[in-house]
């Protein structure tokens, strides 16, 4: 029984560094991209570690790294070893509940904001085809006094969607502030950052007991924002602190679920860092960022097939009844 807890323990493990390392530190505002990337890793793999710890405490004898015919075999026969005890089926039972549960809420959660983000895009784009005007670079112009500028994926274009402009925010505007807030804008629908939100936030309401998983979504949608700002020339970016500031003085706009707004989360925080742009992270902290990310995303698997993890073979399947690595065996 010591891989469930190992998987446990690695769980706690990458939400710890995701509160007290990542969440504070400053790179992630000179590499947003990276700490995009750094989040997702965590988050999938803290999910990954809590899922197998489940299937450990089912099926503590189970290879992760047998064949799909010896898994099979191998999961029955576990199954039976394990029920043959009151105290085993007492823990499998357990185990499969917690499995089954964590399973249900999270596709439950993936598939309703899915579901529910489509169908609100899909209403607001018929909407706009009746009530704004389309200029010849494709942009939508809406009259109405907010000072909004957003943007709507469209689920059947690949990256590729509407952005929206009010009246109010045409008239608040200088053109050149307007062309940068539009090039923000494309760069989140050609980066597709509104599924990297909606992933977050469906981790966000599926596990609420966990606060990893709202810090999670609250850094991606914030990081998300400084991504899309980095499309703009450095040089540019002062004009475009200045177009935010501006737009989040305005008026507010109803927008569909799953748009990515100009004056999104902390509008106001990304003034500063595009009036004094920080140094880009060095190519080495680049590097360890990205080990550090390839290292999360494979932790779990690792664990899973290492014979002090849940890769230890199942014994039920050795006619001597010893527990046997597969690793060892190769």
């Amino acid at each position: 029984m010591i891989a469930p807890f190992a998987f446990l323990i690695l769980a706690a493990c990458f939400m710890l560094a995701g509160h007290f390392a990542v969440q504070p530190a400053a790179w992630p505002r000179r590499a947003p991209r990276l700490a995009i990337a750094l989040w997702q890793a965590l988050s999938g793999a803290t999910v990954v570690s809590l899922l197998l710890a489940c299937v450990s405490v089912t099926l503590p004898g189970m290879s992760a790294a047998a064949t799909l015919s010896e898994a099979l075999h191998a999961c029955a026969t576990e199954l039976q070893h394990q029920y043959s005890s009151p105290g085993g089926a007492l823990v499998s039972t357990t185990g499969m509940s917690v499995l089954a549960f964590l399973s249900f809420r999270l596709i439950q959660a993936l598939w309703i904001n899915h579901r529910t983000t489509r169908r609100s895009r899909r209403e607001h784009l018929a909407t706009l085809r009746l009530i704004a005007h389309r200029d010849e670079s494709g942009i939508l112009f809406v009259e109405h006094h907010a000072t909004a500028v957003y943007c709507v994926s469209d689920p059947r274009l690949r990256g590729a969607g509407a952005v929206v402009v009010t009246t109010g925010a045409r008239e608040a505007l200088t053109n050149k502030q307007l062309h940068l807030v539009l090039r923000h804008e494309w760069a989140h629908l050609r980066s597709r950052h509104d599924r990297l939100v909606l992933r977050s936030h469906s981790l966000a309401e599926a596990l609420p007991w966990l606060p990893f998983f709202r810090i999670a979504h609250d850094q991606i949608a914030e990081l998300v924002e400084l991504h899309a700002d980095d499309a703009v020339a450095t040089r540019d970016r002062p004009d475009l602190a200045g177009a935010l500031y501006r737009l989040a003085g305005g008026s507010p706009l109803n927008e569909p679920a799953g748009s990515l707004s100009a004056t999104g989360p902390a509008a106001l925080a990304r003034v500063g860092r595009l009036v004094r742009p920080p140094a880009p992270l060095r190519r080495s902290g680049a590097a360890l960022v990205a080990a550090a990310i390839v290292a999360t995303a494979v932790a779990p698997v690792t664990l899973a097939v290492l014979p002090a993890g849940n890769g230890i073979s199942h014994h039920c399947c050795d006619p001597f009844g010893q527990a046997v690595s597969f690793i060892g065996d190769a």
